[in-house]
Protein backbone atom coordinates (compact mmCIF):
# COMPACT_ATOMS: atom_id res chain seq x y z
CA UNK A 1 0.00 0.00 0.00
CA UNK A 2 2.90 2.20 0.77
CA UNK A 3 4.22 1.76 -2.87
CA UNK A 4 1.24 3.14 -4.08
CA UNK A 5 1.03 6.56 -1.93
CA UNK A 6 3.53 8.77 -3.95
CA UNK A 7 0.95 8.10 -6.92
CA UNK A 8 -1.84 9.06 -4.57
CA UNK A 9 -0.08 12.18 -3.18
CA UNK A 10 0.74 13.29 -6.90
CA UNK A 11 -2.58 12.79 -8.17
CA UNK A 12 -4.30 14.73 -5.17
CA UNK A 13 -1.83 17.54 -5.92
CA UNK A 14 -3.01 17.30 -9.52
CA UNK A 15 -6.39 17.63 -8.71
CA UNK A 16 -6.19 20.37 -6.08
CA UNK A 17 -4.48 22.55 -8.39
CA UNK A 18 -7.26 21.63 -11.54
CA UNK A 19 -9.90 22.74 -8.66
CA UNK A 20 -7.77 26.36 -8.05
CA UNK A 21 -7.96 26.74 -11.38
CA UNK A 22 -11.96 26.46 -11.77
CA UNK A 23 -11.49 28.66 -8.78
CA UNK A 24 -9.98 31.23 -10.71
CA UNK A 25 -12.09 31.22 -13.47
CA UNK A 26 -15.08 31.47 -11.37
CA UNK A 27 -13.59 34.34 -9.56
CA UNK A 28 -13.02 35.96 -12.73
CA UNK A 29 -15.43 39.42 -13.45
CA UNK A 30 -17.80 38.59 -15.59
CA UNK A 31 -18.14 41.51 -17.97
CA UNK A 32 -21.16 43.52 -17.35
CA UNK A 33 -23.59 43.92 -20.73
CA UNK A 34 -23.90 48.21 -21.40
CA UNK A 35 -26.28 50.38 -22.74
CA UNK A 36 -25.09 52.76 -25.24
CA UNK A 37 -25.98 55.67 -22.73
CA UNK A 38 -23.03 53.83 -20.17
CA UNK A 39 -20.25 53.65 -23.01
CA UNK A 40 -17.07 55.60 -22.24
CA UNK A 41 -15.77 57.73 -25.35
CA UNK A 42 -13.23 55.27 -26.10
CA UNK A 43 -16.13 52.48 -26.31
CA UNK A 44 -18.30 54.61 -28.67
CA UNK A 45 -15.47 55.33 -30.85
CA UNK A 46 -14.76 51.46 -31.19
CA UNK A 47 -18.54 50.96 -31.78
CA UNK A 48 -18.38 53.42 -34.27
CA UNK A 49 -15.89 51.08 -35.98
CA UNK A 50 -18.21 48.42 -35.50
CA UNK A 51 -20.74 49.54 -37.07
CA UNK A 52 -18.98 50.48 -40.04
CA UNK A 53 -16.99 47.19 -40.24
CA UNK A 54 -20.06 45.41 -40.33
CA UNK A 55 -22.28 47.95 -42.11
CA UNK A 56 -24.97 47.93 -39.62
CA UNK A 57 -26.29 51.11 -37.85
CA UNK A 58 -29.78 49.48 -36.85
CA UNK A 59 -28.97 47.38 -33.86
CA UNK A 60 -26.60 48.60 -31.46
CA UNK A 61 -27.50 45.96 -29.13
CA UNK A 62 -26.10 43.14 -30.27
CA UNK A 63 -22.55 45.32 -31.08
CA UNK A 64 -22.37 46.44 -27.70
CA UNK A 65 -23.16 43.17 -26.47
CA UNK A 66 -20.61 41.31 -28.47
CA UNK A 67 -18.23 43.69 -27.53
CA UNK A 68 -18.45 43.73 -23.86
CA UNK A 69 -18.74 39.97 -24.32
CA UNK A 70 -15.46 39.92 -26.13
CA UNK A 71 -13.76 42.87 -23.63
CA UNK A 72 -14.46 45.18 -26.05
CA UNK A 73 -11.42 43.48 -28.58
CA UNK A 74 -12.77 44.81 -32.06
CA UNK A 75 -11.31 41.83 -33.87
CA UNK A 76 -13.11 39.13 -31.77
CA UNK A 77 -16.48 41.08 -31.24
CA UNK A 78 -16.07 41.03 -35.75
CA UNK A 79 -15.77 37.27 -36.18
CA UNK A 80 -18.37 36.29 -34.06
CA UNK A 81 -20.54 38.97 -35.71
CA UNK A 82 -19.90 37.50 -39.32
CA UNK A 83 -19.27 33.84 -37.72
CA UNK A 84 -22.43 33.52 -36.37
CA UNK A 85 -24.55 34.91 -39.47
CA UNK A 86 -25.67 38.15 -37.75
CA UNK A 87 -24.63 39.80 -40.94
CA UNK A 88 -26.95 37.98 -42.83
CA UNK A 89 -30.02 38.85 -41.02
CA UNK A 90 -29.12 42.84 -41.21
CA UNK A 91 -30.40 44.66 -44.14
CA UNK A 92 -27.51 46.48 -43.84
CA UNK A 93 -24.97 43.92 -44.24
CA UNK A 94 -24.07 45.29 -47.51
CA UNK A 95 -23.32 49.06 -48.67
CA UNK A 96 -23.84 49.21 -52.50
CA UNK A 97 -22.00 46.47 -54.50
CA UNK A 98 -19.47 46.20 -51.54
CA UNK A 99 -20.70 43.40 -49.54
CA UNK A 100 -19.28 43.09 -45.58
CA UNK A 101 -19.33 39.74 -45.12
CA UNK A 102 -17.48 38.69 -48.16
CA UNK A 103 -14.73 40.99 -46.84
CA UNK A 104 -14.38 39.53 -44.04
CA UNK A 105 -14.58 35.72 -45.60
CA UNK A 106 -11.62 37.42 -47.58
CA UNK A 107 -10.00 38.21 -44.19
CA UNK A 108 -10.22 34.99 -42.42
CA UNK A 109 -8.03 33.41 -45.45
CA UNK A 110 -5.09 35.40 -44.64
CA UNK A 111 -5.82 36.29 -40.62
CA UNK A 112 -3.29 34.39 -37.74
CA UNK A 113 -5.15 32.16 -36.33
CA UNK A 114 -3.26 33.69 -32.88
CA UNK A 115 -3.02 36.88 -32.81
CA UNK A 116 -6.82 37.10 -35.05
CA UNK A 117 -4.70 39.74 -37.70
CA UNK A 118 -3.08 39.33 -41.25
CA UNK A 119 0.18 39.03 -40.46
CA UNK A 120 3.68 38.51 -42.09
CA UNK A 121 2.90 35.44 -43.99
CA UNK A 122 -1.08 36.24 -44.46
CA UNK A 123 0.16 39.31 -46.04
CA UNK A 124 2.45 37.91 -48.74
CA UNK A 125 -0.16 35.36 -49.66
CA UNK A 126 -2.75 38.12 -50.17
CA UNK A 127 -0.40 40.40 -52.30
CA UNK A 128 0.60 37.32 -54.39
CA UNK A 129 -2.65 35.88 -54.98
CA UNK A 130 -3.43 39.60 -56.42
CA UNK A 131 -0.18 39.11 -59.01
CA UNK A 132 1.78 42.09 -56.42
CA UNK A 133 5.48 41.69 -55.25
CA UNK A 134 4.71 42.92 -51.61
CA UNK A 135 8.32 43.80 -52.02
CA UNK A 136 9.32 45.77 -54.37
CA UNK A 137 5.69 47.12 -55.94
CA UNK A 138 4.63 50.16 -53.94
CA UNK A 139 0.94 49.82 -54.60
CA UNK A 140 1.32 47.76 -51.62
CA UNK A 141 1.66 51.14 -49.40
CA UNK A 142 -0.94 52.66 -51.48
CA UNK A 143 -3.69 49.86 -50.43
CA UNK A 144 -2.25 50.00 -46.54
CA UNK A 145 -3.15 53.76 -47.25
CA UNK A 146 -6.53 53.40 -48.30
CA UNK A 147 -6.72 50.54 -45.10
CA UNK A 148 -5.53 53.40 -42.96
CA UNK A 149 -3.24 50.62 -41.39
CA UNK A 150 -1.69 51.44 -38.57
CA UNK A 151 1.45 48.98 -38.53
CA UNK A 152 3.66 47.43 -41.53
CA UNK A 153 3.31 44.45 -41.82
CA UNK A 154 -0.05 44.00 -40.11
CA UNK A 155 -3.93 44.40 -40.83
CA UNK A 156 -6.74 44.18 -38.81
CA UNK A 157 -10.00 43.07 -39.65
CA UNK A 158 -10.61 46.90 -39.35
CA UNK A 159 -8.31 48.05 -41.59
CA UNK A 160 -8.91 45.88 -44.10
CA UNK A 161 -12.96 46.10 -44.11
CA UNK A 162 -11.73 50.08 -44.15
CA UNK A 163 -9.93 49.55 -47.26
CA UNK A 164 -12.00 47.06 -48.89
CA UNK A 165 -14.69 49.49 -48.65
CA UNK A 166 -12.77 53.00 -49.66
CA UNK A 167 -11.61 51.32 -52.86
CA UNK A 168 -15.10 49.65 -53.50
CA UNK A 169 -14.20 45.60 -53.42
CA UNK A 170 -15.54 42.91 -51.66
CA UNK A 171 -13.38 40.30 -52.94
CA UNK A 172 -9.81 40.29 -53.39
CA UNK A 173 -10.30 38.64 -56.94
CA UNK A 174 -12.08 42.42 -57.21
CA UNK A 175 -9.17 43.89 -55.96
CA UNK A 176 -7.23 42.46 -58.27
CA UNK A 177 -8.81 43.86 -61.02
CA UNK A 178 -8.21 47.33 -59.53
CA UNK A 179 -4.73 47.21 -59.12
CA UNK A 180 -3.95 48.67 -62.76
CA UNK A 181 -6.21 51.66 -61.87
CA UNK A 182 -4.81 51.85 -58.09
CA UNK A 183 -1.30 51.89 -59.56
CA UNK A 184 -2.54 54.33 -62.02
CA UNK A 185 -4.40 56.88 -59.43
CA UNK A 186 -1.02 56.84 -56.85
CA UNK A 187 0.91 58.28 -59.65
CA UNK A 188 -0.77 61.42 -59.64
CA UNK A 189 1.23 64.68 -57.50
CA UNK A 190 -1.62 64.53 -54.82
CA UNK A 191 -2.00 60.81 -53.97
CA UNK A 192 1.47 60.26 -54.33
CA UNK A 193 2.06 63.09 -51.77
CA UNK A 194 -0.23 61.52 -49.16
CA UNK A 195 0.75 58.16 -49.76
CA UNK A 196 4.44 59.62 -49.19
CA UNK A 197 3.54 61.10 -46.09
CA UNK A 198 1.52 58.09 -44.85
CA UNK A 199 4.81 56.11 -45.59
CA UNK A 200 6.50 57.66 -42.75
CA UNK A 201 4.30 57.01 -39.59
CA UNK A 202 2.96 53.28 -41.05
CA UNK A 203 6.87 52.09 -41.39
CA UNK A 204 8.91 53.51 -38.93
CA UNK A 205 9.37 51.54 -35.13
CA UNK A 206 6.68 53.03 -32.96
CA UNK A 207 8.73 52.68 -29.87
CA UNK A 208 10.84 55.13 -31.37
CA UNK A 209 10.17 59.03 -32.80
CA UNK A 210 12.04 59.04 -35.59
CA UNK A 211 12.50 56.35 -38.64
CA UNK A 212 16.08 54.67 -39.13
CA UNK A 213 18.29 56.23 -41.69
CA UNK A 214 18.44 53.24 -43.24
CA UNK A 215 14.74 52.18 -43.40
CA UNK A 216 14.22 55.41 -45.05
CA UNK A 217 16.98 55.40 -47.63
CA UNK A 218 15.03 51.79 -48.38
CA UNK A 219 11.69 53.52 -48.89
CA UNK A 220 12.87 56.05 -50.78
CA UNK A 221 14.80 53.97 -53.29
CA UNK A 222 11.28 52.24 -53.71
CA UNK A 223 9.27 55.49 -53.64
CA UNK A 224 11.61 58.22 -54.96
CA UNK A 225 14.28 56.04 -57.34
CA UNK A 226 11.46 57.27 -61.26
CA UNK A 227 10.56 60.59 -59.85
CA UNK A 228 14.59 61.86 -58.26
CA UNK A 229 17.89 61.76 -60.87
CA UNK A 230 19.76 62.77 -58.25
CA UNK A 231 18.50 60.09 -55.34
CA UNK A 232 21.87 58.38 -55.44
CA UNK A 233 23.41 61.11 -54.48
CA UNK A 234 21.17 62.06 -51.36
CA UNK A 235 22.04 58.88 -50.30
CA UNK A 236 26.12 59.15 -51.02
CA UNK A 237 25.32 62.35 -48.94
CA UNK A 238 23.81 60.76 -45.86
CA UNK A 239 26.39 57.83 -46.11
CA UNK A 240 29.02 60.34 -46.15
CA UNK A 241 28.61 63.54 -44.64
CA UNK A 242 26.17 62.72 -42.43
CA UNK A 243 26.54 59.64 -41.12
CA UNK A 244 26.13 60.15 -37.88
CA UNK A 245 23.21 60.95 -38.40
CA UNK A 246 20.97 57.44 -37.30
CA UNK A 247 17.84 59.16 -37.56
CA UNK A 248 15.80 60.84 -40.44
CA UNK A 249 12.91 63.23 -39.00
CA UNK A 250 9.62 63.72 -40.27
CA UNK A 251 10.38 67.09 -41.33
CA UNK A 252 13.13 65.73 -43.33
CA UNK A 253 11.47 63.05 -44.94
CA UNK A 254 8.72 65.52 -46.29
CA UNK A 255 11.56 68.29 -47.35
CA UNK A 256 12.58 65.55 -49.61
CA UNK A 257 9.63 65.14 -51.29
CA UNK A 258 9.34 69.06 -51.49
CA UNK A 259 12.82 69.32 -53.36
CA UNK A 260 12.47 66.60 -55.78
CA UNK A 261 8.80 68.39 -56.82
CA UNK A 262 10.76 71.73 -56.45
CA UNK A 263 13.61 70.67 -59.04
CA UNK A 264 11.47 67.75 -60.62
CA UNK A 265 13.68 65.74 -59.97
CA UNK A 266 16.66 67.51 -61.28
CA UNK A 267 19.13 69.16 -58.61
CA UNK A 268 20.67 71.34 -61.38
CA UNK A 269 17.41 73.32 -61.61
CA UNK A 270 17.54 74.06 -57.42
CA UNK A 271 17.45 77.88 -56.24
CA UNK A 272 19.17 78.58 -53.31
CA UNK A 273 16.03 81.29 -52.17
CA UNK A 274 17.42 81.10 -49.06
CA UNK A 275 14.23 79.34 -47.14
CA UNK A 276 15.52 75.76 -47.48
CA UNK A 277 16.21 74.38 -44.29
CA UNK A 278 20.06 73.15 -43.31
CA UNK A 279 19.72 69.42 -44.34
CA UNK A 280 19.03 70.86 -48.28
CA UNK A 281 21.59 73.87 -48.06
CA UNK A 282 24.09 70.92 -46.92
CA UNK A 283 23.22 68.85 -49.64
CA UNK A 284 22.76 71.08 -52.45
CA UNK A 285 26.64 72.29 -51.49
CA UNK A 286 27.72 68.50 -51.45
CA UNK A 287 25.83 68.18 -54.97
CA UNK A 288 27.63 71.31 -56.29
CA UNK A 289 31.42 70.58 -55.12
CA UNK A 290 30.41 66.58 -56.54
CA UNK A 291 29.05 68.04 -59.99
CA UNK A 292 30.45 71.17 -60.86
CA UNK A 293 29.20 72.75 -63.60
Amino acid sequence: MHSNLPIIINYLSIWQESIRNHLRLLCQPIPQLQSLASLNATQKKTLQSMQSIVNNTKNDKLLIDLLTKHRWDINAAVEEYFSKGYGNDSAGSSSGSVNTTKIQQAFDRYKDAGTGNIEIDGLQRFFEEMGVNAGSDIVTMYISMKMGAQNMGIYTVAEFTNGFKAIGVSTVDELKKKIPTLTNDMKGPDEFKKMYKFVYNFARDKSKRNMATDLAIDLWELLLSSRCRFLSDWVEFLQTDLKDQIVIPVDSWNMLLELVETTKGDMNTFVDDGSWPPIIDQFAAFYTKKHPK
